[in-house]
């Protein structure tokens, strides 16, 4: 009997080959199980984000080949993406949460990945530093539960069910950014209301400091682990 072994899910699956396959043959049964024990790994964190979840395959330490090409007893590795993982949770939830009166609000969230702004959580998954950002002028007001604002308390609730769920691969934590760049709302807002909070009353610094905090939204900020 032969021993081949399939390095997956950060554990070691050791298995028994028939020494009588061809060489060929035990490679693709191999591959089989190696599929099979992805597709289970899968099939978890579909359950548990809601996202298809995305992954890496190695076979004997060369990046991106086929299962089938293992040299029995030899190895074959999956790394899933912990970290589109996690994003996706969070954004899928937010959107989950949303108000449902103009959909603007599930639509103004925004992922920046170390300070740039990017489409999916899969273009983030390589960063250090992700925040998760609603762009829309009255998130604030959502965030507070405000009468005619209902729910209140979206993204700080979100944050504290992610890090339930993901605290042992990220810290993830409920905060208040401001997105970069021109051509929000919140921008367009925020470049024209005299909205000011009580301690910002006056000119000069304080000034400054009002306009800054006018664009800040409730954030979500993870690093991952």
């Amino acid at each position: 009997m032969v021993r081949g072994r399939i390095d997956a899910l950060d554990r070691d699956v050791s298995l028994i080959i028939d020494e009588e396959l061809s060489p060929a043959a035990q490679s693709r049964q191999v591959a089989a199980m190696a599929r099979q024990l992805r597709d289970e790994a899968a099939a978890t964190n579909r359950a548990l984000t809601g996202q298809e979840p995305t992954w890496t395959t190695s076979v004997d330490g060369r990046a991106g080949a086929t299962e089938e090409t293992v040299k029995v007893p030899g190895r074959i590795d999956y790394e899933f993406d912990a970290g589109s993982d996690v994003v996706s949770y969070v954004v899928g939830l937010i959107v989950k949460t949303a108000p449902k009166r103009s959909g603007r609000y599930a639509k103004s969230v925004a992922i920046y990945a170390d300070g740039v702004e990017v489409e999916t959580p899969g273009a983030a998954s390589d960063a250090e530093e992700i925040i998760v950002v609603s762009t829309v002028a009255y998130a604030r007001k959502i965030e507070s539960g405000r009468k005619g604002y209902a729910p209140g308390g979206v993204f700080e609730g979100v944050a504290a069910m992610a890090m339930s769920r993901y605290g042992n691969m990220a810290s993830i934590k409920f905060t208040f950014a401001a997105p970069l760049g021109g051509g929000t709302h919140l921008e367009a807002w925020a470049s024209k209301t005299k909205q000011t909070r009580t301690r910002f009353h006056g000119g000069g610094k304080a000034e400054a400091s009002r306009n800054g905090w006018n664009r800040r939204n409730p954030a979500i900020l993870i690093r991952m682990r």
